[in-house]
């Protein structure tokens, strides 16, 4: 069993984390280019038809999810390694 303390435990703690920064940095770029899409569609509609405002709203709220989601991942990166806290998750 890997103790807290052992250099190759923290090393895949912190590779794990790095990972799924990595992971959620490229959902969130692609999520970008998706609201873009999306914004362009409720322009060509117009803001004030039903269709156009639909598209504007999916379009924030992809972009708010896979935003918070990659400050999530760099949150717990950050803890890890300014203070060696581990997730739980990966605990």
């Amino acid at each position: 069993m890997a103790s807290e303390s052992h250099p190759e435990y923290l090393i895949k703690i912190e590779a794990t984390l790095r990972q799924q920064v990595s992971e959620a940095k490229g959902i969130y770029d692609l999520t970008k280019i998706k609201v873009a899409k999306l914004n362009a569609i409720a322009v060509d509609l117009g803001s004030g038809t039903p269709d156009g405002s639909v598209a504007q709203r999916n379009a924030l709220r992809l972009e708010i999810k896979a935003l918070r989601a990659y400050t999530e991942a760099l949150r717990r990166l950050s803890d890890f390694l300014l203070r060696r806290k581990v997730p739980s998750d990966l605990a």
